[in-house]
């Protein structure tokens, strides 16, 4: 009799590893159990279908049921929920949608591949209002749609609420704009992106601004209503209100693992069902991945949760090879899944942000000290060379593990090759590379694509620099903090750049005449150093370390302070 695997969830997890499993096992009985009515969807896509830059909702489907079935060999069983495991019984209990029966599916092998589902907080009065969308699922993708005029003259140009600073919500307020909207963007936190530090997140605000995206930070919903016009009319947690046309709403995702309770399947805190790196539950043949999991960090020992499509994929085809090893389809020293670094990318109008690995924010909440624990090291590099055209800045910070050298967090934003330089990174961060590996990575060169010392080099040299004790920095935002009258801040650009732009409590020394007009500098308190980007302010701060002075970089310079003025 053969072997029956049985796989809840059709996404990318499920998708993955019901292909993988037939691909190693012809003989495997393969039952796919979605709750929706198709499977491995691109929900990676659903706002760029909104926008128009993807154009077909067929687009979005990778394969279609039927399709996916004949190919694979496998039974897929749409709008057919799973409401119950019992692990003594090795059964399933399934709703199935389509003609309100339920029934029961015994299984040999399990696969959880569930994915995780909108946050909707009942908190919010008025939440399940018409107008109100999540966008989540193809279902939620189709709903707004029909919100869409088909052809928008400026008279009908509307407001539209997004509620929620994470992907989803950004990548939404980007495509409804582009769509013709007026959008009004809130985050009930203070920043954007939680994963970026505040430098990066402040670039973010600073490009959505620019092309006409309302962004209300430490704003939240407190209630929603229904007005005569059949609109919606928002009231904020400023007691401010507005009315808009419909509201999307993005407030973040939960494991869709509710089912599983009585179970004896071991969850985390969040609901996320934990596993090892052979994706295996506390329970004896039950497996778990993708969004529903809890996996492991590939840079630490820690578990995490990360609801990304990548970890999701690779973990559902690392849960099929555990079920093939359990048959003796593939050996005991079969690969194992390693982890995730949480590595994300966003595209945002005409820049790029992406991290990988942890956050500073996430070791501050450890408790863990900069300095003492952990460093950071931040650079502004070109994209290439700067005398090829085309060359764009590329805004890059490393945070490194105090006691081995080793990169364990890392950002990237810019207009041009960003993607590169994270996926570098990632890469490091995976295989536990050091500052060194950083500063002696070899890549390849050529004046169209980067520089003979490598933006990803420079990094590692300013890293081993601060380890050295060659240089001390600061970051932006702790600059900001500080009480000027205890530093003396110096800036060292040129008169010509200065004049463009200028930072009202530094004073202007080029670097040129620093060492002929250095009596003038006090050395009674810390010098901060300030010049375009941190090059010249770095080779500044060595000249007054090497005469006494107690020398400090302000991180990405005149450059970034511009930028973020006012922020």
């Amino acid at each position: 009799m053969a072997h029956k695997t049985v796989i809840i969830g059709g996404s990318a997890a499920g998708a993955a590893a019901a292909a993988r499993l037939r691909r190693l096992s012809e003989q495997e009985e393969i039952i796919i159990l979605e709750k929706g009515k198709d499977i491995s969807y691109a929900s990676c896509g659903l706002a760029y279908y909104l926008g128009g830059e993807v154009p077909l909702r067929q687009n979005l489907v990778i394969i279609p049921p039927a399709v996916f079935s004949e190919r694979y060999r496998a039974e897929v069983k749409t709008q057919c929920e799973a409401i119950h495991i019992s692990p003594e019984k090795k059964t399933v209990a399934v709703l199935n949608h389509q003609n309100g029966e339920t029934e029961e599916i015994s299984y040999d092998s399990l696969l959880i591949a569930s994915g995780a589902a909108a946050l909707r907080p009942e908190k919010i009065t008025g939440i399940t209002l018409p107008h109100i969308y999540n966008l989540r699922t193809l279902p939620d993708v189709d709903s707004i749609h029909e919100e869409l005029p088909k052809e928008q003259s400026p008279s009908e140009i509307a407001d539209v609420l997004v509620a929620g600073g994470g992907f989803i919500g950004i990548e939404a307020a980007e495509n409804l704009t582009r769509k013709g909207f007026r959008v009004t963007l809130i985050e009930l936190r203070q920043q954007l992106l939680q994963n970026l530090d505040p430098e990066f997140s402040g670039l973010l605000v600073r490009n959505l601004l620019k092309h006409g995206v309302n962004v209300k930070l430490g704003t939240g919903v407190r209630s929603f209503s229904l007005t005569l016009e059949d609109t919606v009319e928002a009231v904020f947690s400023d007691n401010s209100k507005k009315k808009f046309r419909f509201a999307v709403l993005a407030l973040g995702i939960r494991p869709a693992t509710d089912f599983l309770e009585g179970s004896g399947i071991e969850k985390a805190a969040n609901g996320a069902v934990i596993t090892n790196c052979h994706m295996e539950t506390s329970v004896p043949g039950i497996y778990a991945a993708g969004d529903n999991a809890v996996i492991l960090k590939n840079y630490s020992n820690e578990l995490t949760w990360s609801p990304l499509a990548g970890p999701a994929a690779r973990g559902g085809r690392r849960a099929a090879d555990s079920i093939a090893r359990s048959l003796g389809i593939l050996p005991d020293n079969a690969a194992e899944f390693t982890g995730t670094s949480g590595s994300a990318i966003i595209r945002v109008f005409d820049e790029t942000y992406a991290f990988s690995g942890t956050s500073e924010y996430e070791l501050k909440q450890k408790g863990l000290q900069p300095g003492q624990d952990y460093f950071t090291s931040f650079v502004i590099q070109s994209s290439h060379v700067s005398w090829y055209p085309g060359s764009q800045e590329i805004f890059i910070r490393g945070i490194f593990d105090k006691k081995r050298g080793t990169l364990i967090g890392a950002e990237a934003a810019g207009r041009k090759g960003v993607h590169e330089v994270i996926n570098t990174l990632a890469t490091v961060i995976a295989l536990r590379g050091t500052f060194s590996d950083l500063a002696n990575i070899d890549l390849a060169y050529s004046p169209q694509y980067g520089s003979a010392k490598s933006n990803i080099n420079m990094l590692g040299f300013t890293a081993e620099n601060q380890v050295l004790g060659l240089g001390e920095y600061l970051s932006l935002t702790a600059y900001k903090a500080l009480d000027k009258k205890d530093y003396y801040v110096l800036d060292v650009r040129n008169r010509e750049e200065v004049l463009k732009y200028r930072i009202p409590e530094a004073v202007n020394i080029p670097l040129a005449q620093l060492r002929e007009r250095m009596k003038e500098i006090p050395k009674d308190r810390p010098v901060i150093v300030i010049c375009a980007v941190g090059v010249r302010a770095w080779n500044a701060a060595g000249i007054l370390r090497g005469n006494g002075y107690h020398s400090i970089v302000l991180e990405g310079g005149a450059t970034l302070h511009s930028m973020l003025q006012g922020s």
